[in-house]
C-alpha cells in the first residue's frame, strides 16, 4: 500500500468526501481547503450514488469514505471504484467505527480506519497530509489485516 500511495505524492489536489452526516461534510471541506500547510480542493458527496457522479465528474486524487451511506453499501463504492479502470489506482481512505469490516475483499487497495466514533476532521487532514507527503507510516494492509493509522 505504501508504494501505491507514494505513486501520489504531490499529485493529491483534490480530496473526495463521501459521507452521509452533511456538517462532517462540509466541515472536512472547509479544513481540507483552509489547510495552511497543504490547501486542497474539497468536493463533498451525501451518498454512494453521488460520490460515483462526483468521481466522473471531478477525478479526485483522494477518497475519503464512509461504509454507511443511505443508498449503497460503502463496499459497493469501493467496488465500483476498483471496477472502473480509470478510477482503479485512486486512493481510498475509509473511515469505519462500525463492524462494517467483514468483506475485506472488497476493501483491497484502501486504507481502512477503524475508530470508535469515527475519525476527528483534525485527523483526516493529519491523513491527507501523509498521504501526500508519502509519509503514511501505517503498515501494509493484508487480507487477514486492515492498516491502522499512525498513533
Amino acid at each position: 500500500m505504501r508504494t501505491a500511495l507514494r505513486q501520489f505524492g504531490e499529485r493529491i489536489d483534490k480530496v473526495l468526501v463521501i459521507d452521509d452526516d452533511q456538517d462532517f461534510v462540509l466541515l472536512m471541506r472547509r479544513l481540507v481547503e483552509d489547510n495552511p500547510l497543504r490547501p486542497c480542493q474539497a468536493i463533498g458527496a451525501f451518498s454512494g450514488q453521488e460520490g460515483l457522479l462526483m468521481l466522473r465528474l471531478h477525478r479526485p486524487d483522494l477518497v475519503f469514505l464512509d461504509l454507511g451511506l443511505p443508498d449503497l453499501a460503502g463496499t459497493e463504492v469501493v467496488e465500483a471504484i476498483r471496477n472502473e479502470p480509470e478510477w482503479r489506482e485512486t486512493p481510498i481512505v475509509i473511515v469505519s467505527g462500525q463492524d462494517e469490516m467483514a468483506n475485506q475483499q472488497t476493501m483491497r487497495g484502501a486504507v481502512v480506519i477503524e475508530k470508535v466514533g469515527g475519525l476527528t476532521p483534525s485527523e483526516a487532514v493529519r491523513w491527507i497530509q501523509e498521504v501526500a507527503d508519502s509519509t503514511l507510516t501505517a503498515p501494509p494492509a493484508t487480507p487477514e489485516r486492515p492498516a491502522t493509522p499512525p498513533r
